[in-house]
Parts: C-alpha cells; sequence; structure tokens
C-alpha cells in the first residue's frame, strides 16, 4: 500500500471497516473504492463470496469512510470470470447504482463505476447489451460518472498459441493414449482448476488419416495430471507437436516447476500480425 502511494497510484478497494483502518494508515490520499458481492455462481470462474461487501455492510462502511476523513470515489464489483447471464451484470449495476445514491446521503460524490473483469473475447452480445442499457441509465442520473473494467483476460487470452510435444505413447484397443511435455502444473493449471477445457490441434494434420479416442496426459508423476480427458485425434508418433489456441491468459503466469519440468522457462516466438498488434 505504501508502494501503492509512493508511485502515484490514486485508487483502492475496500470491503471491510479493517481494509479502511489500514487505508487511513498507510495510505490517507487514497481515492477508495467500495467493492460489492455480485457474484455469479455459475460463472467460469466464480468467488464465492471471497470479495466484496454485502447489501447490509454498505450504510456502515460508508459511515466509517467517513469517520475516517477518506475520499470516496465510487464502487466496484466483479461477478467472476467467463459469466455469461446478463442479468447478473442487471443485478450488479443495480446494486452500484444503490451504494452510489447511498454513498450521497453521507455527503461523498461518488464519480466512478468500475465493472469488474473475466471477460473473454468475443463478448456475449446480451452481455454487452445488459452493461452498455444499465450505463447509458446510470450516467444520465450521474453526468460525471466515469465506468471502468479490467480487461485483462479478454485482450491476453486470444494473443498467444501454445505449442507442445508428443514424449509418450500408449495403445490400448482402439485408444490412444499420450503424454505431453506440458501439464496442469505448467501452462494448463487452468484444466486442473476446472476453468478450461482445452482443445488439441495437430500441426501438420492429415484431414484423410482414420480417428481414434484419445487421451491426453501431462508429463509429471501426479495421476491427476490430465491435460485433456478424451479427445479424438489421428494416430501420432512420439515426437508430435501439439498445439492449442487461446492460452494468453493465465498460463505461463500460473506454470511452475514441479517434477523438475520447468514450463514457465519454454521458449517463445512472437510474430507481428497483420493487423495492428501481436498474435
Amino acid at each position: 500500500m505504501a508502494f501503492a502511494q509512493a508511485h502515484g497510484v490514486a485508487h483502492t478497494t475496500f470491503d471491510s471497516t479493517f481494509e479502511l483502518e489500514k487505508i487511513a494508515v498507510h495510505f490517507p490520499s487514497a481515492q477508495v473504492v467500495l467493492r460489492i458481492e455480485c457474484d455469479d455462481p455459475n460463472a467460469l470462474v466464480p468467488f464465492h463470496g471471497k470479495f466484496g461487501a454485502q447489501p447490509t455492510e454498505w450504510e456502515a462502511l460508508l459511515e466509517k469512510t467517513k469517520s475516517l476523513g477518506l475520499s470516496l470515489a465510487g464502487v466496484a464489483f466483479h461477478v467472476g470470470s467467463g459469466c455469461t447471464d446478463p442479468h447478473v451484470y442487471h443485478r450488479a449495476m443495480d446494486a452500484a447504482q444503490d451504494v452510489l445514491h447511498l454513498a450521497r446521503k453521507f455527503g461523498f460524490e461518488p464519480h466512478l463505476l468500475d465493472l469488474g473483469g473475466g471477460f473473454s473475447y468475443p463478448l456475449p452480445p446480451a452481455i454487452v447489451a445488459a452493461v452498455r442499457a444499465k450505463a447509458d441509465a446510470l450516467q444520465a442520473q450521474i453526468p460525471k460518472l466515469t465506468l471502468i473494467a479490467e480487461p485483462g483476460r479478454y485482450f491476453a487470452e486470444t494473443t498467444c498459441v501454445h505449442y507442445t510435444k508428443v514424449v509418450g505413447k500408449r495403445v490400448r484397443g482402439d485408444k490412444r493414449e499420450y503424454w505431453i511435455e506440458d501439464g496442469i502444473y505448467g501452462h494448463f493449471a487452468d484444466v486442473g482448476h476446472g476453468y478450461m477445457v482445452a482443445t488439441p490441434l495437430v500441426v501438420a494434420k492429415d484431414d484423410t488419416a482414420p480417428v481414434f479416442e484419445s487421451r491426453i496426459y501431462g508429463g509429471t508423476c501426479d495421476g491427476i495430471d490430465v491435460v485433456v480427458p478424451s479427445c479424438v485425434l489421428p494416430d501420432l508418433p512420439v515426437g508430435a507437436w501439439l498445439y492449442f489456441e487461446n492460452m494468453g491468459a493465465y498460463t505461463n503466469a500460473l506454470a511452475t516447476s514441479f517434477n523438475g519440468i520447468d514450463a514457465a522457462a519454454a521458449p517463445r516466438v512472437y510474430k507481428r500480425a497483420k493487423t495492428k498488434g501481436f498474435v
């Protein structure tokens, strides 16, 4: 917190009185943002109530903010990554609107609404429509209201393609089992968490070759290191290359060196796209 203040960070969130007391001591110049709980239990990555103040806590938190002499900038929420239900955003933005109006009763002039993150590309049209409609209504009520979001996954997810080699093979009847040099302790950590479904594609695939029921294991000694439990692939030799698209978010950042396999040290190749940016 002291580091953030020293480097010009202006805002920080809170959802408890203990956090407010800490901010008042270590970051008193902060523009504080009340994070409210608006989880979607059906999101791909739900937060299970870990973050955010509940409605019964809002008033006491605003009162505490006032008594500590802190400046309230606005409200934040995060419904969880991979939310596809527009009604969740309706509820979240309605709750944010209630907090913004409540804050005014305490003498604050909130001007910021953070819509959170967890967005994948492309955004579901129903989500876009829901957020836009609510945003327009809110900004009509509070003309100076600024809306921001946290689109890290949205920008990063589709920018990377991950290549990995088949290093082991077993044939049992008509079924093929492969071991690759990566796994859930490497770039496929979110598979292990249940947050990702990995889809293998074959480099230099022969579309006329017969295909077989297949399973892909990670290279570690752990029995749960299964990257793809079931898929259909042609008969691949050891040394064949597979690739996985949309591997730009929560992959290399979560990779470990478990079992001596340093997945994070894998070489990277950057290619300039035909359009602006990189792929």
